[in-house]
């Protein structure tokens, strides 16, 4: 096995991992390891062994990536067909649109379905025992208490386990359909700490939905195999009939806990009752009355850190379930658990753990965002004013700065159609409703606040209240699609801990006092909000978090996870106020600092004119589903284009459907992704998608005024076709190039209005115009700090994109970006030097992390370049593109001339 050094530092590891593909082979040198000497010595008690690195992951990373290597030798002509179908082979996959895209699972996710297979077929373990093999250390018979074989798999929040769950099922039900002797099985127990946590899973396995979507069934005929795939997904307590070729049973624990936490010789008295008449006719058995009749069963248990006392009543069901499929001559095949904290309260990880992709890889590879919080400064200012006892006053500052921080992201985001969400953590439901209040006296949040919560227990409502467990249900329905409803915020009680996985959340506000030895860890506090929007692609997308000194603290702790929590600073004499501004309107500082330069017409425009009959969009025949009034009942939709809650279509069986607000909000959402306004005639663009919702979409002419046909519409996979047929035509319509180009106006910058930057680190050179220069990222403040030294530059100013005002607008150049649409780009900044008698203004644009688009944005401006300087003389205008990692690879250089010739 090749070595590799391994990176010192946790900045060097995300440093190192920014270079690599999500999907990238690591090696074992390449991964992060906690350090223990830095480690909490508050979590481990007298006597506690220091398992913060479970024992078994070292070894099993090393031997997994030599057999890897080796082609995975020593494994049956099954599993190596799987193997190499899915992490070998390229997956084709189509867009609504039509698109295609190249599928692959994660590394983390690879990595332990291969731990797994070497596990049971290459090592032969079939005991818990058999692990120890494995350890660094010698490990007790005491440690590996579990009577079958139990691997847990540590996937970061946001990292993929479904997939993971979902690649080990098809696995283990080909293993046993097709290789002899097989320890596996095709029936699993698939098991939900909660009802949340079993929702999400339901979206991804009933009707067996994630082996359709997901590449994980070969082809019939591949290897020599018919792989035919049948697994029936029994939902809940609705079980169906049993299918002799496999099942999932899918359930959250309650529904199957024992009476008693006592383990009996005749557990199945106890939990299962009397045994069934029949083993494979009966329809609707209850779970407890099926498992017995298995031959052979793989459990599966979600969010696994619920799993952590051989005590707890979670494992006293297993053991149930174990006893009595012993009594009946069968067995547990094997337990696999999965979680991002596989950990007990007091920190102390998992020794079973075999199998270990940890948060700070997720971040570094940005498959999640990356979390940034007030520097040390800041948060020391965010003190609770201890005489209030309302929750909004007592901690009135941090609730400010989460506020403002978060219309930032909005106004990032929603230009880019999607839509941020702001998630609070409140105690208890009085502070619940209180936040919301809070909110909701700006207009900008006001009956946009959503509010879920259960009593200050976190327990569910009344099984016996059904208006209150319906009411509890319709709840969850909202808090499930806010990443897609009219809500901006949603204040929560507890009940969002864990399972909710919207990806929406840009900011955390966190009002509750965690402790490391509370319900949940830091890691879990983070993770509902650090699922990325655009998943797949390396745009980095970041969570920003902030509360009460005691969550800070609490947060803070995921360092020792090894995540570097990004820090900014903020002005908090005044929460709410961090001002950007000219220094002075003097004429003798102007003269030296100011910077000018001229609006251009433009060169490139849309055509004004479009001929919308020559708009083909192909007919698509899609399936009609008729809806019930029931399933109806709980039918909304909403018009969230323009953040009016109040328009919106909820189910009435008396009255017509107002379907043109349907229609309306597909038009916006076409018109403001493909780049048109004012040039398009609305009027025309909706009555040509209503002639094509009625009569060109479904496989028959539909009648808009149906509540049905609504609700089918609003689907979310029609509604992306939808939105994805119009804009692929409309994109291709022309652009014209006019080619002759005039100077409409000179700007000055010292005409930049006034702005509140709050939310944004800063730097105040002495060569700005403005007091205070605000930067997107350290990169950006590095240069200008670097800028401010450099003897040849006079001055230099930030190109604020969105300050406007009657006599300044930022410097805008229109290009045309990689899928062709006509779309604005602002170069980062502009700088005066003393070449060519000062006459000579740098554009320049810095940039972190490159893709295509940039390289046509940086293109426009060369030729923007050559266009100013042929239509005046007043200054000479050239561009520069720094890429950070070339900017910080050990240059040096000593004015700005130097720069131009390293990065020119």
């Amino acid at each position: 096995m090749p070595t590799h050094p391994k990176p010192k530092t946790t900045q060097q590891i995300v440093d190192y991992l920014a270079t690599k593909s999500q999907f990238d082979v690591l090696t074992p040198d390449e991964r992060w390891t906690p350090d223990l000497a830095s480690a909490r010595s508050e979590l481990f008690e007298a006597g506690d062994e220091r398992t913060e690195q479970p024992p078994l992951v070292k070894k099993l990373r090393e031997k997994v990536y030599a057999w890897r290597q080796d082609d995975y030798t020593g494994v049956s002509a099954t599993t190596k067909s799987l193997l190499t179908h899915w992490f070998a082979c390229e997956h084709i996959r189509y867009k609504p649109n039509g698109e295609t895209y190249s599928f692959q699972w994660y590394f983390g996710q690879r990595e332990a379905v291969e731990t797994a297979v070497y596990i049971l077929e290459v090592a032969g373990a079939r005991e818990a025992t058999d692990l120890k093999i494995f350890a660094d250390y010698p490990l007790r018979d005491s440690q590996l208490p579990d009577e079958w074989l139990r691997l847990v798999f540590k996937l970061a929040t946001g990292g993929g386990k479904t997939k993971v769950m979902s690649l080990l099922m098809v696995w283990c039900y080909f293993h046993k359909q097709y290789e002899d002797n097989s320890p596996l099985s095709c029936n699993f127990l698939l098991i939900a700490p909660n009802v949340i946590v079993a929702d999400r899973l339901r979206a991804d396995f009933e009707n067996n939905a994630i082996f359709k979507t997901d590449p994980l069934i070969p082809e019939s005929g591949y290897d020599g195999k018919d792989w035919d795939f049948q697994l029936t997904t029994h939902i809940g307590s609705d079980i169906s009939q049993f299918n002799p070729n496999g099942n999932i049973y899918l359930t959250n624990i309650q529904k199957i806990y024992t009476k008693s936490d006592d383990i009996i010789a005749r557990a199945e008295d106890k939990f299962l009752g009397n045994p069934p008449t029949k083993k494979t006719t009966d329809s609707m058995l209850k779970i407890r009355d099926v498992i017995r009749n298995l031959d052979d069963l793989v459990i599966i248990n979600d969010e696994a850190h619920h799993v952590w006392d051989d005590k707890l009543a979670w494992n006293n069901t297993l053991k149930d379930i174990h006893l009595s499929m012993q009594s009946f001559g069968s067995r547990v095949a094997l337990q696999l658990d999965l979680t991002a904290t596989p950990k007990d309260p007091k920190g102390k990880v998992f020794v079973q753990t075999v199998s270990s992709f940890p948060l700070v890889e997720a971040i570094a590879l940005d498959i999640l965002k990356r979390p940034f919080v007030p520097d040390e400064t800041s948060q020391s200012k965010l003190k609770a004013d201890e005489n209030k006892t309302r929750i909004s006053e007592k901690y009135e500052d941090c609730i400010k700065l989460g506020i403002h921080e978060y219309k930032k992201q909005y106004e990032e985001h929603i230009i880019k159609g999607k839509k941020p969400i702001l998630f609070v953590m409140v105690p208890v439901v009085d502070d619940c409703r209180n936040v919301v209040e809070y909110l909701e006296q700006d207009e900008f949040f006001k009956g946009k606040v959503f509010e879920i919560h259960t009593n200050a227990k976190g327990e569910t409502a009344d099984p016996k209240d059904k208006a209150k467990k319906q009411e509890l249900e319709a709840m969850r329905k909202v808090a499930n699609t806010m990443d897609n409803n009219q809500y901006l915020a949603i204040v929560s009680v507890l009940m969002l801990k864990e399972g909710w996985d919207v990806s929406n959340v840009t900011t955390v506000i966190g009002l509750r006092a965690y402790t490391s030895k509370g319900e949940i860890l830091p890691e879990q506090a983070l993770g509902r909000g650090l699922r990325k929007m655009v998943k797949g692609v390396r745009d980095r997308e970041e969570l920003f978090v902030v509360g009460s000194p005691a969550f800070m603290e609490f947060v803070n702790k995921v360092r020792y996870e090894g995540v570097n929590l990004g820090q900014r600073a903020y002005s908090l004499g005044d929460v709410d106020q961090n001002i950007v501004e000219v220094k002075s309107k003097a004429p003798e500082l102007l003269a030296n600092l100011e910077i000018e330069f001229p609006i251009l017409n433009p060169r490139l425009e849309k055509k004004t004119k479009i001929n919308w009959a020559e708009l083909v969009i192909a007919k698509r025949f899609l399936p009609l589903k008729q809806y019930s009034k029931e399933e109806l009942k709980d039918f909304v939709v909403i018009d969230i284009i323009d953040n009016s809650s109040n328009r919106l279509i909820e189910f009435d069986p008396n009255k017509v459907p107002d379907s043109g607000l349907l229609i309306r909000s597909f038009v916006i959402e076409i018109m403001s992704k493909s780049g048109l306004s004012g040039t398009v005639d609305y009027d025309i663009l909706y009555g040509i998608l209503k002639k094509y919702l009625e009569n060109d979409l479904f496989n028959q002419p539909v009648n808009l005024f149906d509540w049905s046909i609504l609700k089918n519409l609003n689907e979310p996979n029609t509604r992306t076709i939808i939105i994805g047929l119009f804009i692929d035509q409309i994109k291709k319509l022309p652009i014209i190039e006019q080619g002759v180009t005039a100077i409409q106006k000179w700007i000055k910058m010292s005409d930049c209005p006034t702005f509140d930057s709050v939310a944004k680190s800063f730097v105040m050179p002495s060569k700005s115009i403005s007091q205070k220069v605000v930067g997107d990222s350290g990169f950006e403040l590095d240069f200008v700090m670097s800028l401010d030294k450099l003897p040849d530059v006079i001055s230099f100013a930030k190109n604020y994109q969105a300050k406007t005002s009657s006599n300044f607008e930022p410097l805008r150049i229109e290009y045309i970006d990689t899928q062709g649409f006509l779309k604005n780009y602002y170069p980062d900044f502009l700088v005066k030097t003393t070449a060519n008698n000062s006459k000579e203004v740098y554009i320049v644009e810095t940039k972190g992390q490159q893709d295509t688009d940039d390289i046509l944005k940086f293109q426009r401006l060369k030729l923007w370049c050559q266009d100013v300087n042929k239509v005046q003389s007043k200054y000479v205008f050239k561009c520069l593109y720094i890429l950070q990692t070339k900017y910080e690879s050990g240059y040096r250089f000593d004015n700005f001339g130097e720069l131009c010739r390293i990065f020119g």
